[in-house]
């Protein structure tokens, strides 16, 4: 699970740039088995404005996204310089 905030100065093109390029993940790794992007509509806590779920089938499958060039790509060229803020939690759910 991630959670985020864009930076100010992220124009909307751009935001609508970053999570086109999220909402494709999928399509690139074949050992996730469901994903979810979307804009926070809680209307007790504001403090990011998007979240974004992943689930694999074994921590093992999560590794091996997380260390592929193309995530670490996305997250250097375009998630980290554009966010302002983030949270990240990745848990067991049974």
């Amino acid at each position: 699970m991630v959670l985020f905030r864009f930076r100010p100065d992220t124009g909307p093109v751009l935001t609508r740039t970053v999570l086109d390029r999220l909402a494709e993940l999928p399509d690139h790794y074949p050992a996730m088995q469901r994903f979810g992007l979307g804009e926070n509509a809680s209307e007790r806590d504001g403090s990011f404005s998007h979240a974004m779920t992943m689930e694999f089938a074994s921590f093992d499958d999560l590794r091996a996204y997380l260390n592929s060039e193309r995530h670490e790509a996305l997250v250097r060229d375009w998630f980290a310089p554009n966010t302002a803020a983030r949270a990240i939690a990745s848990f067991d759910a049974p």
